[in-house]
């Protein structure tokens, strides 16, 4: 059943809203896209409420999201509810703003193509999930804590500390390269690389 209003233009009380789909093309990529305004069935004129004017930006910019390639803002929130994130908590993870996750969805902000590739690894890789929920950490030093020094070389033990570096792969060179740091960049360190050192790694 149609409701009617008065018309702005000619003052009947014959306007009411029309939703339709309009077909709208951009660089070769076309798709019926939702339109809502009211129409005026004695002069046939249309106008556009507020609330329609903002319906029909949102659904031409997640027109244009597609068109580019990029998520539109039913899939950015059916990605962040399938994290098990609320709005808030995925503007902390991925950036963005406190609100930014509330306008991506809602259409009213179009997110960056570096947020759209972040978005879409972070769903269909779960390993990037859990290394951006533990602050992108560096993969070679997972740990970085204050301790005695314990070593045997008389070149260290003036040190008042030293730095714990606890990596993947014992053989890397950042360990030896954390503990020239504290002797101003000696070369002499390389040569303490002993079995005292390794138990400083966990």
């Amino acid at each position: 059943m149609k409701h009617y209003s008065l018309c702005p233009i000619c003052g009947e009380n014959a306007l009411h809203e029309v939703k339709q789909h309009i077909r709208r093309e951009s660089d070769g990529f076309a798709k019926y896209v939702p339109y809502n305004a009211s129409v005026c069935d004695s002069c046939a004129c249309e106008t556009l409420t507020e609330k329609q004017a903002l319906f029909n930006k949102r659904a031409m910019a997640n027109f244009y999201r597609e068109a580019d390639g990029l998520l539109t803002g039913d899939q950015i929130k059916n990605i962040r509810l399938s994290l098990n994130l609320r709005q808030s908590d995925a503007a902390k993870l991925f950036g963005g703003g406190v609100n930014a996750f509330a306008k991506y969805e809602s259409g009213d902000v179009t997110q960056s193509v570096s947020m759209d590739k972040l978005l879409r690894t972070a769903n269909a890789v779960p390993q990037a999930l859990e290394y951006l929920i533990e602050g992108c950490p560096d993969p070679r030093i997972k740990t970085l804590n204050v301790v005695q020094p314990i070593f045997r070389s008389t070149d260290i033990t003036s040190f008042e500390t030293v730095v714990q570096v606890v990596t993947s792969n014992r053989n890397y060179k950042s360990p030896i390269g954390a503990f020239k740091i504290f002797k101003g960049e000696d070369e002499k360190i390389d040569n303490v690389w002993d079995d005292s050192i390794a138990t400083c790694l966990v």
